[in-house]
């Protein structure tokens, strides 16, 4: 009988989820939950850096509002987020799409990387057919991708070692757009995904892990420092992200640039803070890159975390995940797309018949 995964997982031999910081090892729930908060802090601390507080209020100012959007399909709301900060007010625009057809519709909270609505990674009409809102932001209008301090960045003091990358900016953000949508009654917030591709799924996956009010976590095609274990990956690694976009992260991250196969923690980690949500893990064939292999397989190892909740991971025989075959009966699902790196139209098709099936 093969065990592909097993031995595989066996030979990168991966940090234990299940080992608490004094030695002892998880045995019941209650464990975990400490655990959990362990795992917290070593992500936040060696990785994507400190997030502040929550502010006391959020506010949402209206700008424009299309009751007849996409052919009388939706009301089409543009809004600013607003919230004070250490050093003033500071406010980014969302598009909140929300289908006439539905009543209090579940929602796709998009992290995009274009302001566009639709976009090349954004089906709307499509998804509004489907019976879906979406908020969606432009990630750059919260914070530059760039080494500057520009927008959300200019607000805070920030620690040079300890302190939030990028990467934990947009996902901040994000957290932000989630206040304002739990004060409606138009949408069901007990039933909104948080997603996002490359760069930006490794930003749902940080938001989903650290904000549990999201029923569902999506990550497409995150690779390094998102759903990819670090451990002997191919592709992306560590050192090549830390040459390029340092700023994603925090400074201490650049201390495991010639240590990843010895950290005391994975991105497996980051997967299991979603649990007892609903996570989704995407790949494409061809997207050697962010390495599909090292992202199934931290699906993989992140899933026996669900089994203490009374709920089941990731249901899929002990071998390598078929191609274009979506692994959906879990509450961890997985696919690999064929062809390269893209938020496809297939993705998102992929996203909407899980929640269906799941009603998350």
């Amino acid at each position: 009988m093969s065990h592909v995964l097993s031995e595989k997982i066996k030979f990168r031999k991966l940090p234990d989820l299940f080992t608490l910081s004094d030695g002892s090892k998880v045995a019941s729930l209650e464990d975990w939950e400490r655990r959990r908060e362990e795992i917290r802090e070593v992500l936040l601390r060696e990785e994507y850096g400190f997030m502040p507080e929550a502010p006391a209020e959020v506010r949402a100012v209206t700008q424009e509002r299309d009751e007849g959007a996409f052919a009388n399909k939706a009301v089409w709301a543009k809004l600013q987020i607003c919230f004070d900060t250490p050093k003033g007010e500071f406010s980014f625009p969302v598009d909140l799409i929300v289908p006439k057809a539905v009543a209090k519709p579940p929602v796709f909270l998009h992290i995009a990387f274009r302001p566009d609505v639709p976009d090349s990674y954004l089906p709307m009409e499509e998804l509004l057919d489907q019976g879906f809102a979406v908020a969606n932001f432009c990630y750059n209008d919260v914070t530059a991708d760039t080494l500057d301090e520009s927008g959300l960045a200019s607000m805070y003091d920030r620690d040079p070692l300890y302190g939030w990358g990028k990467i934990s900016m947009w996902a901040w953000a994000a957290s932000r757009v989630m206040d304002y949508l739990v004060t409606l009654d138009t949408v069901d917030s007990s039933r909104v995904a948080v997603v996002g591709h490359s760069r930006l799924g490794k930003t749902a996956l940080l938001c989903g892990a650290m904000d549990e009010r999201f029923s569902m976590v999506i990550s497409n095609e995150s690779g390094c420092g998102g759903a990819a274990l670090n451990r002997w990956k191919g592709g992306e690694r560590i050192k090549d992200l830390e040459q390029v976009v340092p700023y994603w992260f925090c400074g201490q991250f650049q201390n495991h640039v010639d240590g990843e196969n010895e950290m005391s923690f994975d991105q497996h980690f980051l997967l299991a803070l979603s649990a007892p949500r609903a996570l989704y893990i995407a790949s494409a064939q061809l997207d050697d890159w962010a390495d599909p292999l090292s992202e199934f397989l931290s699906a993989y190892a992140a899933s026996p975390v669900y089994t203490l909740y009374g709920k089941i991971g990731l249901v899929t025989k002990d071998e390598l995940p078929p191609l274009d075959q979506p692994l959906q009966e879990g509450t961890v699902g997985y696919h690999m797309r064929s062809g390269s790196h893209f938020f496809s139209r297939t993705d998102w098709l992929q996203y909407v018949q899980y929640r269906k099936a799941h009603n998350v």
